[in-house]
C-alpha cells in the first residue's frame, strides 16, 4: 500500500466516524432503548387472540392492552439503524400474554428517525412502523403503528437509554 493511499484510507475512515455517529454513542441511536413501564396500546381484536379490555367503538373490534419494549439498536454512517425489538404483551389483568423479537430496520434525519419492524410470520400479527424524535440524549418519544397484516395497531410510547 503506498504512503498516499493510506492517508486516504485514514481520512474516509476518521470521515465516516466523526461525521456520521458519535463512537461514544452520545449523538447516535446505537445503544439498549427500554420501557421504563408498561406502554397502552390498541389493537384490533380476533377470535384467536381476545386477551384485553375491550373498547367501545362503532365500527371496530379492538381491545386495549399493554407492552414492555426493549431496543437494541445499532447506527451506522449516513444515520442507516438496524436492531432488534424484544416485546412481551400484557392482558388487562397484567399477566404476560405474549411475546417475540423483531428485526428492525431504520434511518434518521437529525431527531427525527423512523424504524420498521420485520413481519414475524405469523399471519395474524401486524407488521409496524414506530416513528418518533429524540428528547436529548437519552430519551425518545414516539408513536407506532401497522402497515400491513390483518390487524390494526396504535400506541404512544416512551424509551429511555440503558446505561
Amino acid at each position: 500500500m503506498t504512503r498516499r493511499s493510506s492517508i486516504l484510507l485514514a481520512l474516509l475512515g476518521a470521515s465516516l466516524a466523526s461525521s456520521a455517529f458519535a463512537q461514544d454513542g452520545t449523538e447516535s441511536m446505537t445503544g439498549v432503548w427500554h420501557t421504563s413501564k408498561p406502554v397502552h396500546y390498541l389493537v384490533e381484536n380476533t377470535v384467536e387472540d381476545h386477551q384485553g379490555a375491550k373498547i367501545e367503538h362503532e365500527k371496530l373490534n379492538i381491545v386495549a392492552r399493554s407492552a414492555t419494549m426493549e431496543w437494541e439498536l445499532t447506527e451506522y454512517p449516513h444515520g442507516l439503524i438496524t436492531g432488534v425489538n424484544h416485546w412481551i404483551a400484557y392482558n388487562s389483568d397484567g399477566d404476560h400474554a405474549f411475546k417475540s423479537s423483531e428485526a428492525l430496520l431504520g434511518a434518521h434525519d437529525g431527531n427525527r428517525v423512523i424504524l420498521s419492524e420485520q413481519h414475524n410470520g405469523v399471519e395474524e400479527s401486524a407488521r409496524m412502523v414506530f416513528e418518533f424524535e429524540r428528547a436529548g440524549e437519552d430519551t425518545i418519544h414516539g408513536i407506532g403503528y401497522s402497515v400491513s397484516g390483518p390487524r390494526m395497531v396504535a400506541m404512544r410510547f416512551v424509551l429511555t437509554r440503558k446505561d
